[in-house]
């Protein structure tokens, strides 16, 4: 299970863009958190609202995927990068900025998982670089 938080606004509007109703995808929302309008979602649940298997933009993800590429850092089958990197990119550089510490979470969630260092503000210097990027 691969959980989020979101504004209700943003996933509504998330939903919107791929074409779903609020319906469609309210099963996905796991609670609410103790912030007003922010929610834990499932992104893997079944009724999250998927794009698709549209190959990686230009977004933040990718660009976070390939300077991660550059040092031999690559998705594997059983990682969830591409995922991320898929869903980074569809929220946009303005949520990944706002949401920087949760991403920068999800880098030293996988760095653990391959036994690879890990330094947070290492992690945030790549995240604010790949949003840069993005938007130019």
């Amino acid at each position: 299970m691969a959980i989020v938080h979101l504004g209700e606004k943003d996933f509504r509007h998330l939903a919107e863009a791929r074409g779903y109703s609020w319906e469609d995808v309210k099963e996905c929302v796991l609670a609410w958190d103790v912030v007003p309008g922010i929610c834990k979602v499932d992104t893997e649940h079944e009724k999250f609202p998927i794009a698709g298997n549209a190959p990686l933009g230009r977004g933040v993800g990718t660009n976070i995927k390939k300077m991660l590429a550059t040092i031999g850092i690559h998705a594997t089958k059983n990682c969830s990068c591409n995922k991320r990197a898929r869903f980074l990119d569809e929220m946009g550089a303005d949520w990944c900025e706002e949401n920087i510490d949760m991403v920068v979470d999800w880098l030293a969630e996988e760095a653990s998982k391959r036994r690879l260092p890990f330094f947070r503000s290492v992690g945030k210097m790549l995240v604010r670089r790949a949003i840069r990027q993005a938007r130019s």
